[in-house]
């Protein structure tokens, strides 16, 4: 028998024991308006659901040396479920901030001797500039040394005419003298001119060998002093050849510097993950480990399910879907519970034999009842 037939017998018996006549125009219309309040109600079995449901893993490989929580217990996002003991890779992190204060050692040293090396640059060239004076200045006292020369030997060249001249006065007296033709006097004075002569001309070509002499001297002073200028010019090569490979040294340490903040970050990140940690606000509905159990990567440790965060799911068939849309109240009932939801989406895959599509409904209201809990949707 169906609800229906069911529901009409009862109407009619119900007239029948109130002692009240029975009309059967009044029982057809009880019965229609009941039919109409039952066909206006319809239901589906729905569930509810947690939107976040998650198997907590680790992510590393390690014993487990500390369980804080169990079945059961409510936890909040980030919130240490277990410990791992990761005394490998707290060596390992140690070993990498070591690698760094080494390699940041090794770059200041390197910046060190750069700066020695730029320092021995300037000095190179503060002695270049010198050397380069010394001989600018060797060379400015050959041109005048030479100029003197240049002019002592014209001096000299004048000296030596007028001696010539002198002698030939000599030589002029001396036969006047001898014809009697000039007095003795005359003749002394002569000889005496010439002879003044031939001491200048002395004391200028003296004068001009030791111009020489300076012109020889300063002549190899210039040169010793341009070959210091060539040499400290190497050195100022040489010095500044070490500032480059200096500077070679400090751009392969700071890629090792680099390398080693790359392998801190990897073993800090190691370091962190030993501790499996709550994703979200939940509660713990399954535990898989055990203390000191081994575990590895990606095993599975505790499924954490969101209690507040949970919505109804129902599976209707299309006419019943075109009836929910329509429909201006839709709650989910389970005993006698009725809690009001509103639809939040349609899934657009149709499904099963049944050719039923899933419908996801959020609670107006905050929800008491446990995730899984069965129950039925009526609109």
């Amino acid at each position: 028998m169906n609800r229906l037939s069911a529901l009409s017998i009862l109407s009619v018996s119900l007239l029948c024991v109130s002692n009240l006549p029975v009309n059967l125009a009044l029982a057809e219309e009880v019965v229609a308006a009941s039919v109409a309040k039952l066909q206006t109600t319809d239901s589906v079995p729905a569930s509810i659901l947690s939107l976040k449901d998650a198997l907590v893993s680790a992510e590393v490989s390690a014993n487990i040396n500390r369980i804080n929580v169990d079945v059961g217990d409510t936890v909040k996002q980030g919130e240490e479920l277990a410990h791992l003991d990761c005394r490998e890779y707290d060596a390992r992190l140690e070993q990498a901030q070591a690698d760094i204060e080494t390699v940041n050692a090794q770059l200041l040293s390197a910046q060190s001797v750069i700066q020695i090396r730029l320092s021995d640059i300037q000095a190179s060239k503060a002695n270049e500039e010198l050397t380069q004076a010394q001989a600018d200045a060797e060379r400015s006292r050959i041109a005048l040394a030479k100029s003197k020369y240049n002019a002592a030997k014209s001096r000299v060249n004048a000296d030596a005419a007028k001696c010539q001249l002198a002698n030939i006065e000599l030589q002029r007296s001396r036969n006047l003298r001898q014809q009697r033709l000039i007095s003795q006097q005359e003749l002394d004075k002569a000889q005496t001119e010439y002879r003044a002569a031939q001491a200048e001309c002395s004391a200028v070509e003296s004068g001009l060998v030791g111009v020489q002499s300076d012109i020889g001297t300063a002549q190899a002073t210039a040169t010793a002093a341009q070959a210091m200028v060539k040499a400290q010019q190497a050195k100022t090569r040489a010095a500044m050849s070490n500032v480059e490979a200096a500077k070679t040294d400090i751009t392969a340490i700071e890629a090792k510097l680099s390398a080693a903040k790359a392998r801190l970050k990897t073993e800090a990140l190691m370091v962190s993950r030993c501790t499996i940690s709550a994703p979200f606000d939940g509660q713990i509905v399954q535990r898989m480990v055990q203390l000191g159990q081994r575990i590895a990567p990606g095993e599975k440790a505790f499924q954490l399910i969101a209690i507040s965060d949970a919505e109804v799911t129902a599976s209707l068939a299309v006419k019943e879907l075109v009836s929910l849309k329509q429909a201006k109240q839709i709650y989910f009932e389970v005993a006698d519970k009725q809690l009001p939801v509103t639809l939040r989406s349609v899934v657009a895959i149709v499904t099963g034999q049944a050719r039923t599509q899933e419908v996801r409904f959020k609670f107006e209201q905050e929800n008491s009842l446990p995730v899984g809990q069965n129950g039925r949707i009526t609109w």
